[in-house]
C-alpha cells in the first residue's frame, strides 16, 4: 500500500546572481566528509559537516558552496547523488533537498505545511531517474520514512502506510533490478520490489544484528549490510556474516563499504570502548578471508574515521574526518578541500594591526593574511604543542599563544621565544590567557596564579600571598585606569580587580551575583567593564554598580570584543549579538545570516572592523556591514545591512527591518521564486539607522499571495544588494 503526498508542494528557488548573504564570508577546514558522488570522471561532489565542495580531480581545483555563498539551506550535507543529466542532489541534515544544475538552485522542503523541517539521511536513483530518500524529522504528522520522487509527484512511505517496520531508517539502495533496499535503525533490511515489502532481522534471517548502518549492493547483486554488530553478505538465498569473532575485523560498526573493480571489498568501521573513546579503521577483504587493515599509521589516511568510499576508474575515493584521500592502489593523495584551517574548531582569533589573523586550534596554530593560510605545528615549527587556549596580539603586532601545557609562546616577526616553568618565573606551563598593558608590562594568567614580567623579572600572585580568591586565571583584561581585572576559579569562579595595591573581590554588594560564573571579560571606550556569564548572562560595570542586561543572549557568553564604534559584541551559543544599548542591539544566528554555526567561541574584530568568529564545529565565519570586496565569483559593494523579517514563517504579515549606515535611495521589493515581482514595498530615501516596513502578505494589486516562499531584495540603484527567503503560511 502506498500513500502520494501531493501536499508535498514543490517549492523552487531559482538563485539570484548574489550570494544569499553578500556581508559575510565562511572559512572551513574541509573536514568531516559524510558524502561523496562523481559527475563524470573528474568532478567529485562532497558533502562535509561545512558546506559542499566541488573538486577537479585532475587539478585539484576546489569550488565551495555554503549558506553565506550560495542558497545552501544548509552546511551540513547528509546525502548526494548525481543523475544522468548531471544534477546535484544534495540531502541536507535537516533544512531539505536541493537540486543543482551548474546555474539555478531548486529547493525542496517541508517549511510550507509549517511541519518542523526535512533531513534526507541518504539519496538514491533508480533505472527511471527517480529520486528515493530516506527522511526523518518531518513532524509529529509523518515522522521519519522513505520518500520517492519522480519530478512531478511524492509518494511517502512509513510504518503506517506500507510494510516499513519502526520509525527510523539509516541508509538506502537500489539493485540491478530496481528492487529497494533500506537499512533501518532497529528493525533490520526491508526490501520493497514495488508492491511487496520484506523485512530481514535477527529472528527470520541470518542478520547479526537489526541495527543498520551502510549497504551496498555488487555486481553480482550480493547485498553487504553493515550493522552495529559486523558486516552480513546475502545473496539472495544465503547469509554470511563476518564479525570481530570470526575473521580478523577490528571493530563490529560497519559504517561505510564498497568493491572496487578488483573484487576486493573496501570496509569503514569503528567501535566505542567503556570509556567513550572511539577506534576505527579501514578494512579490505579479499576471497572472503584475506583481511588488510588500514590506518594512520601505515597508509596515506589522514583520518581513521571512513565515514564514505567511492569508487571511480578503480581508484579509492576516501571520505574521512580529515577530508578526502585517494588510493590508487600504490599512492595516497589527500585533496585540500578547505581554505587551510587545521580542522572546524577554532578556540581563539587575534588580530593585530597589520590585519594578520592568528587563529587558534587544539590543532596548531594558523596564520591567514586575507590571501594564504600558514599552519604552525608542534612538527613543523617552534610550538611545543598542538592545543592553545588563547592568543592575544600587541599594538606592535607581536603575539602572544597561551598554550595548553606548553607555556608562553612569543612571536615576534620570525623570532620565537618560548616561556615556561623551567627557563622562567612562569608557575604553570597551562596559560589561559594573557595581555599587555599600556607600559609593555606581560600578564600571564596561568594555572598557578597570575605571573607579570617586565622583561626584567617575574612576579607570581598566587592564593599564598595575594587576595587571589583561586589560583586559575582564565581571563584577563586592563582598564584604561590601569587596573586589572581578572576571571579566578575553575569550578567556582570571581571577578578580582587589582589596582596595584589592593585586591578586590566582585561580590553582591556592588551588584554582582555570587553565582553569576564569569566566562568573559572585556573593556569599552566609556572604560565600562563588560562580563559574560556562562549561564545568567552579561553584566556591566561602571565603576560602582554591575548591571544585568537582560535582552541579551544569557547562556554561554564565551568572549567579547569592542569594536572602534564601541559597539559590543558577544558570542554564545546562541550566536553573534550586536550591542550598541538596550533599545538597539541584534543577535546573528544562522537563520537570519551566513553565520556557519550557532555555537560560536571567540570573536576578533581587524582594521577594517570585519567581525571575525571562530565557532566549535563550523570554522569560521566573517562579517562586515560594507560587504566584502568578493565572493566566489560575484563582486559585491554594499552599504545596506538587511536584517531581518519577523515572524517567519508568518501568516498575515510580517516586519521588514533594514539598518541603513547612512541615508541613500534603496528599493525594498517582493519577488516569487522564479524572479517575477509581486510587490514593492518602499521605494525612495531610507533614513540612517534602523528602518521597519510590514508588508501584509499581498501582491501589487492588493491580492493576498498563495502560501508559498518568497524573497525580499534590498537595491540601491536598480543594483541588487541583498535578499532573504520569507515563508508564508
Amino acid at each position: 500500500m502506498k500513500k502520494i503526498i501531493t501536499s508535498l508542494a514543490i517549492l523552487a528557488f531559482y538563485n539570484f546572481i548574489f550570494a544569499q548573504y553578500p556581508n559575510w564570508q565562511q572559512y572551513s577546514a574541509g573536514d568531516n566528509v559524510l558524502c561523496q558522488a562523481f559527475e563524470g570522471e573528474e568532478t567529485l561532489w562532497v558533502g562535509t559537516f561545512n558546506g559542499l565542495f566541488k573538486l577537479n580531480t585532475v587539478t585539484g581545483e576546489v569550488e565551495t558552496f555554503n549558506t553565506a555563498n550560495s542558497p545552501l539551506t544548509s552546511n551540513l550535507i547528509r546525502s548526494l547523488v548525481v543523475d544522468e543529466n548531471n544534477n546535484k542532489w544534495v540531502g541536507t541534515w535537516s533544512d531539505g533537498l536541493l537540486k543543482f544544475d551548474d546555474t539555478s538552485w531548486t529547493i525542496y522542503d517541508t517549511a510550507y505545511l509549517g511541519l518542523h523541517s526535512m533531513g534526507i539521511k541518504d539519496l538514491a536513483i533508480d533505472s527511471s531517474g527517480r529520486i528515493w530518500m530516506v527522511v526523518y524529522n518531518l513532524g509529529v504528522q509523518y515522522g521519519a520514512g522513505i520518500i520517492c520522487y519522480d519530478g512531478y509527484e511524492w509518494i511517502f512511505y512509513n510504518s503506517q502506510n506500507s510494510g516499513l517496520p519502526g520509525t527510523s531508517y539509516n541508509c538506502i539502495y537500489i539493485d540491478n533490478f530496481d528492487t529497494v533496499w533500506i537499512g533501518c535503525y532497529y528493525e533490520g533490511l526491508v526490501k520493497f520490489d514495488g508492491s511487496d515489502w520484506t523485512v530481514y532481522n535477527t529472528a527470520n534471517s541470518g542478520m547479526p544484528d537489526d541495527h543498520v548502518y551502510s549497504l551496498f549492493i555488487d555486481a553480482d547483486n550480493n547485498k553487504w549490510v553493515g550493522t552495529s554488530d559486523g558486516l552480513a553478505r546475502f545473496d539472495g538465498l544465503s547469509w554470511t556474516v563476518f564479525d570481530t569473532a570470526n575473521s580478523e575485523l577490528p571493530y563490529p560498526v560497519i559504517r561505510s563499504i564498497n568493491k572496487d573493480d578488483d573484487n576486493t571489498l573496501w570496509i569503514g568501521c569503528h567501535t566505542f570502548n567503556s570509556g567513550g573513546y572511539s577506534y576505527s579503521s579501514l578494512v579490505t577483504l579479499q576471497n572472503d578471508s584475506i583481511w588488510d587493515i588500514y590506518t594512520i599509521n601505515n597508509s596515506g589516511l589522514p583520518s581513521n574515521s571512513v565515514y564514505q568510499i567511492t569508487v571511480n576508474q578503480n581508484n579509492k575515493w576516501f571520505g574521512t574526518a580529515k577530508g578526502v584521500v585517494r588510493f590508487d592502489n600504490s599512492e595516497w593523495i589527500n585533496y585540500e578541500l578547505g581554505c587551510g584551517l587545521p580542522e572546524e574548531e577554532v578556540t581563539s582569533i587575534a588580530i593585530g594591526d597589520n590585519n594578520i589573523k592568528w587563529v587558534a586550534t587544539s590543532s596548531g596554530l594558523s596564520k591567514f593574511n586575507d590571501n594564504e593560510w600558514v599552519l604552525y605545528n608542534s612538527d613543523n615549527s617552534q610550538l611545543p604543542v598542538n592545543s592553545i587556549k588563547s592568543i592575544e596580539v600587541d599594538s606592535n603586532n607581536v603575539v602572544y599563544v597561551n598554550t595548553n601545557g606548553g607555556g608562553l609562546v612569543v612571536i615576534n616577526n620570525d623570532e620565537w621565544t618560548i616561556f615556561n616553568s623551567i627557563n622562567s618565573g612562569l608557575p604553570n606551563d597551562t596559560v589561559y590567557c594573557s595581555t599587555i598593558d599600556k607600559n609593555g608590562v606581560l600578564y600571564v594568567g596561568t594555572n598557578n596564579g597570575l605571573a607579570i614580567f617586565d622583561y626584567n623579572e617575574w612576579i607570581v600572585y598566587d592564593t599564598a600571598n595575594s587576595g587571589l580568591p583561586y589560583n586559575q586565571i582564565k581571563g584577563i583584561v586592563i582598564d584604561n585606569d590601569n587596573i586589572i581585572w581578572l576571571i579566578s576559579g575553575q569550578n567556582i569562579r570571581r571577578v578580582v580587580s587589582f589596582d596595584g595595591n589592593e585586591w578586590v573581590i566582585q561580590n553582591e554588594e556592588n551588584g554582582l551575583p555570587i553565582w553569576a560564573f564569569p566566562y568573559s571579560l572585556a573593556v569599552d571606550y566609556d572604560n565600562r567593564i563588560w562580563l559574560g556569564t556562562s549561564q545568567w548572562g552579561i553584566y556591566s560595570f561602571d565603576g560602582t554598580t554591575w548591571s544585568y542586561q537582560p535582552e541579551l543572549p544569557s547562556f554561554l557568553i564565551q568572549d567579547i570584543q569592542v569594536d572602534e564604534n564601541n559597539t559590543k559584541w558577544f558570542v554564545a551559543i546562541e550566536g553573534l549579538a550586536k550591542y550598541n544599548s538596550e533599545n538597539d542591539y541584534f543577535v546573528y544566528t544562522t537563520d537570519n545570516s551566513g553565520l556557519s554555526g550557532k555555537w560560536v567561541n571567540t570573536v576578533a574584530i581587524d582594521t577594517n572592523n570585519t567581525i571575525w568568529c571562530g565557532t566549535r564545529f563550523n570554522g569560521i565565519s566573517a562579517y562586515n556591514e560594507n560587504g566584502f570586496a568578493s565572493i566566489g565569483n560575484n563582486t559585491i559593494e554594499t552599504n545596506i545591512e538587511f536584517i531581518t523579517n519577523y515572524p517567519n514563517p508568518f501568516i498575515s504579515k510580517t516586519n521588514i527591518q533594514i539598518n541603513m549606515p547612512d541615508e541613500s535611495f534603496v528599493s525594498v521589493n517582493v519577488y516569487s521564486l522564479s524572479g517575477i515581482l509581486v510587490n514593492q514595498i518602499y521605494k525612495g530615501n531610507m533614513k540612517r539607522g534602523l528602518n521597519t516596513f510590514i508588508w501584509d502578505g499581498d501582491d501589487s494589486d492588493g491580492s493576498i499571495v498563495s502560501q508559498g516562499i518568497y524573497i525580499i531584495s534590498v537595491s540601491t540603484n536598480s543594483r541588487y544588494i541583498s535578499a532573504k527567503r520569507i515563508i508564508k503560511l
